[in-house]
């Protein structure tokens, strides 16, 4: 249950908080706060505000940050008309999404690369119902920036979507539409430290199998 409940000051927030709770029991296959060995010690933890110790075991950075925003604070939790819009909620046509398979800050001595974010894992998405226009409503206007570029001698229509996580990482939304209205929807994490345009492009070619 929500820390608000329990000071029994409360609103509609907490569907969100629950729904947030559910979609971390699902990806987890954890009962959140498992870590705790009694109902005290979770109440601790809810009204102090920490997180579920399964959230950590998330490696996709999209789930996760979803999850994060479900189980905010009050104060920051955003409401099911906000989330509605959400990019990660959004259905679009033949999406692929990246996403580091693990952290491996031990690369450069096995032998590999030493780029955190140098390998990728990607996923279509099925079931789409033919949404392919880019989402712009999922995020605040200070957080979310976009950019388009028109190739002539491709005719496709590229735009951009950046939406900072912390201090260093910053997802990215490439879409790639062609003339005959076909869209590619790529998302990745890009650290601002570690990785560089070339090396995130080349990635992409190569994943992607991109031409042009």
């Amino acid at each position: 249950m929500a820390p608000e409940l329990y000071d029994e000051e409360y609103n509609e927030l907490v569907d969100i908080y629950a729904f947030g709770m559910c979609l971390l029991e699902l990806v987890t296959f954890e009962y959140p706060y498992c870590e705790c060995s009694n109902a005290a010690q979770i109440y601790k933890k809810v009204s102090d505000g920490e997180r579920p110790g399964s959230l950590a075991k998330i490696e996709d950075p999209e789930v996760k940050f979803f999850i994060e925003k479900c189980i905010a604070q009050a104060s920051q939790r955003l409401s099911a008309e906000e989330l509605l819009v959400d990019p990660f909620l959004l259905d679009v046509d033949d999406e692929r999404i990246f996403y580091p398979v693990q952290s491996n800050t031990n690369a450069s001595d096995a032998g590999g690369s030493s780029n955190p974010s140098a390998n990728y894992r990607t996923a279509s998405s099925v079931g789409s119902r033919g949404r392919t226009g880019s989402s712009t409503g999922g995020s605040h206007p200070s957080d979310m920036h976009s950019n388009r570029d028109r190739h002539a001698a491709t005719s496709r229509m590229i735009t951009v979507e950046s939406q900072r996580k912390d201090l260093n990482t910053i997802f990215l939304k490439l879409r790639i539409a062609d003339s005959t209205g076909h869209a590619q929807n790529i998302h990745f994490p890009f650290d601002i430290e570690a990785d560089t345009s070339i090396s995130v492009a080349t990635e992409m070619v190569v994943q992607l199998d991109l031409t042009d």
